[in-house]
């Protein structure tokens, strides 16, 4: 759960960075208000799709790193 919770820390810095509201943010990845809250609440595992918008609609990259467990 931990690696959820510090993706959706992510998310939100990404979005912040950007200076969009999660309703800005929604509308630029066509999708709702309510989606990007739970993107960033860390409560589901989001899809490649939907992080790939999400790093888009914010203006950045989209990396996935893996480490020994």
């Amino acid at each position: 759960m931990h690696s959820l919770q510090s993706s959706a820390a992510e998310l939100l810095r990404a979005r912040l960075r950007a200076g969009l509201s999660q309703a800005e943010l929604a509308t630029r990845m066509r999708t709702s208000q309510s989606t990007v809250a739970r993107l960033e609440s860390g409560q589901t595992l989001p899809s490649t799709k939907a992080l790939l918008r999400y790093a888009g609609a914010t203006a950045s990259k989209f990396h996935v790193r893996l480490s020994a467990a």
